[in-house]
C-alpha cells in the first residue's frame, strides 16, 4: 500500500509545475503495476483547500466542482484497497 501525499496529488494537477510530468507518469505507472494506492481524509481536505484557494492567496485557484470531480476519481482508484482492508479486518 502506498499512501499518496497531498503534494503529489497537487503536482499531478498543476501543469505548470516542473514536477508535473514526472509525478503524473509515476502515478500512472503505479496504477498500471497494480500497486494499492491510498488516501486519507486529511489528504482530501488539504488537496481541496489548496487547489481551490485563490492564486493570490498561495493556492491554485481551481474551480471547486472540478476539484470535487478529481477527488471522486482519486477515491475510486483508492477505494478497492479500503474494501479489501475492511474485509480482512472483519473476517479475522
Amino acid at each position: 500500500m502506498i499512501l499518496i501525499d497531498t503534494n503529489v496529488i497537487l503536482r499531478s494537477k498543476q501543469k505548470s509545475s516542473p514536477h508535473y510530468q514526472e509525478v503524473t507518469e509515476k502515478l500512472i505507472s503505479l496504477v498500471a503495476d497494480g500497486e494499492e494506492l491510498a488516501i486519507c481524509p486529511q489528504i482530501i481536505y488539504e488537496f481541496y483547500v489548496v487547489a481551490t484557494r485563490p492564486t493570490n492567496k498561495n493556492g491554485f485557484g481551481f474551480n471547486p466542482a472540478t476539484i470535487c470531480h478529481n477527488i471522486i476519481t482519486l477515491s475510486c482508484i483508492c477505494f478497492s484497497y479500503f474494501c479489501k482492508l475492511n474485509t480482512l479486518k472483519y473476517d479475522q
